[in-house]
């Protein structure tokens, strides 16, 4: 099975445009209602947008945190860390030609400040990313990259590594937007589907 990457871009631009509120129905459904007691559990929710496009779009590895078997604080570990357990492909320091919409980003990956993002868009100057974490979701469009002597950069922060989602082995069809905010009781509303592919 290929790799869902419209399906990932569209349902993951989703969510983050309207996940900014963290108690609307779209961020509930990313952090599977956890974001309403994040401060007393710690939830990194920017991990948690990672999992849930997953999820939805056929991931059924043993790197899927959702569900009954969610656990605190291994988020991000689960697909940047080694040992991967995820099956697919991390790229190290990747340059803007290895990067494509759907994939998966690390921000500061050595850093405590490590952040998890799926990429949307991206051209030799500016990408878009979306993000949770905030907490809430949250579009970035258009922000400038550039590579330093190390790695990419944008908003401030480098793009350490990333997982390429045509290497993630899909077990299941992937879901539209339509059905995720069926199923999820997200407000089914008109939505553009994204030319970036």
């Amino acid at each position: 099975m290929s790799a869902p990457r419209r399906q990932i871009v569209e349902l993951a631009y989703h969510l983050a445009r309207h996940g900014e509120d963290p108690l609307s129905p779209a961020s509930l459904a990313v952090t599977e209602g956890r974001i309403r007691w994040y401060q007393e559990i710690g939830s990194t929710s920017c991990g948690d947008l990672l999992h849930c496009v997953a999820e939805a779009c056929g991931y059924r590895g043993v790197a899927l945190n959702r569900g009954d078997s969610w656990e605190s604080e291994v988020n991000l570990s689960r697909w940047f860390v080694p040992p991967f357990a995820h099956g697919g492909t991390r790229i190290w320091r990747p340059t803007i030609d290895q990067i494509k919409p759907g994939d998966f980003l690390c921000l500061d990956y050595e850093s405590p400040r490590a952040h998890g993002c799926v990429l949307i868009a991206n051209n030799t100057d500016w990408i878009t990313t979306a993000d949770f974490g905030q907490p809430g979701g949250h579009v970035y469009a258009d922000q400038r990259v550039y590579r330093d002597r190390k790695s990419l950069v944008f908003r401030g922060r480098r793009i350490d590594c990333a997982i390429d989602v045509d290497t993630l082995p899909w077990a299941e069809a992937a879901m539209t937007v339509f059905d995720f905010c069926a199923e999820h009781n997200v407000p089914l509303e008109p939505y553009t589907p994204l030319e970036y592919l």
